[in-house]
């Protein structure tokens, strides 16, 4: 944001991240290699987050980030990415028991992520405790990383006035990968 000739950061936002390429390539280095969904299809993305765990470190990458894919092509597009992981077991958005079983269908180790009440804040609060980088490498060809784009503007809502709610709500806008992570 850019106001009043100065740069400052957007007001409210939930996700203070750090970006860095991974400390380590040989996935064998880490203690654990985990995978999300959140489904979309038109206006939403689909994401495929894919996250590596060293002792309380934690670094995110998305996978696939796309419009259009039905939950057939998403199972393929898992399958044919060189880092992904059909047989690992997915936590994917548990309001999509559909998609996740077509998923399942299509050979993908997908399970229905556990919510109940106030779990989205939870999960928030729980991300926002853990040590996580964003693999970007600037250096690489390859585009920046959507998560970096979604957590800049991922923020709480506010009332009329632009003061915060008394019990905090994210803005559910531009958080399709975020939401694969948490």
């Amino acid at each position: 944001i850019y106001k009043y000739g100065r740069w400052a950061a957007a007001k409210g936002l939930i996700y203070h991240f750090k970006t860095g390429p991974l400390p380590n390539l040989n996935e064998d280095w880490y203690d654990d290699i985990f995978y999300g969904v959140d489904f979309g299809y038109s206006i939403n993305p689909a994401a495929y987050v894919k996250i590596y765990r060293k002792a309380m470190r934690f670094w995110v990458r998305t996978l696939i980030y796309e419009t259009g894919l039905t939950n057939p092509n998403m199972a393929r597009a898992i399958k044919e990415h060189a880092e992904g992981d059909p047989e690992a077991m997915t936590p994917c958005d548990s309001s999509e028991t559909k998609s996740i079983q077509e998923l399942k269908d299509n050979g993908i180790n997908a399970f229905e992520a556990i919510a109940g009440p106030d779990s989205v804040e939870f999960g928030i609060t729980l991300l926002q405790t853990l040590d996580i980088t964003i693999v970007d490498d600037p250096d690489s060809d390859e585009p920046q990383d959507p998560l970096i784009d979604e957590q800049s503007t991922y923020k709480w809502a506010t009332d009329k006035n632009g003061e915060p709610l008394p019990k905090p709500k994210p803005v559910k806008i531009n958080d399709h990968a975020l939401d694969a992570v948490r």
